[in-house]
């Protein structure tokens, strides 16, 4: 299956869309005052209109993980983005 991700943050309640900076091995950054946006994925995000987008196939029993991460005080910690670190990251959630 053909699958389209499209990554098109806007903050301010709509009003703004933020810059997006490629930030090497740390994937994607968005600045905003004292707060950073983290976002990093398994498959290539490419800059898009106002935001980011990946094109790729996923077949039967592949697994594919986003990780986006807000930091609001000191040094942001980004959790592993293997699907294994993704998986103990969603234990948590639920």
């Amino acid at each position: 299956m053909e699958l389209i991700v499209d990554f098109n943050p806007r903050l301010n309640y709509g009003r703004n869309s933020p810059e997006i900076k490629k930030v090497g091995q740390l994937g994607w950054r968005i600045e905003s005052g004292a707060n950073i946006f983290a976002l990093r994925s398994d498959v290539g995000l490419v800059s898009a209109a106002k935001g980011l987008s990946a094109k790729f196939r996923l077949e039967a029993g592949d697994k594919i993980a986003f990780s986006l991460t807000l930091s609001a005080e000191g040094p942001a910690v980004l959790p592993p983005l293997a699907w294994v670190g993704v998986r103990v990251q969603l234990s948590r959630t639920l």
